[in-house]
């Protein structure tokens, strides 16, 4: 984890018009925090929200960081989709 940590700090910030949220193609989902480090520090494992029930459960979660916007949320539900889908959302497992 250390590694990984290590790994996103070294990351370049995004253009924040555009993405906030992006899977890393090891199996996480990470999250770029402008107001606290400015890096890409907060990660989820992308099992956690392969189903709806998981999905809303990390929305609900992160929904009360201060951190987070609306952009953040929407982007977690296209990126979770885009994972386990390619299909519009209403076909996540439940």
């Amino acid at each position: 984890m250390i590694e990984k940590a290590k790994r996103l700090r070294d990351l370049p910030p995004p253009n924040l018009s555009e993405r906030v949220v992006r899977s890393d193609g090891d199996g996480f989902i990470e999250f770029y925090n402008a107001i606290h480090s400015g890096n890409w520090e907060y990660s989820i494992a992308t099992h956690e929200v392969q189903t709806r029930r998981g999905l809303l459960r990390w929305l609900h979660h992160l929904s009360e960081k201060n951190w987070i916007t609306t952009k953040h949320l929407q982007q977690l539900i296209e990126v979770s989709c885009e994972t386990f889908l390619e299909k519009p959302f209403d076909s996540i497992k439940e």
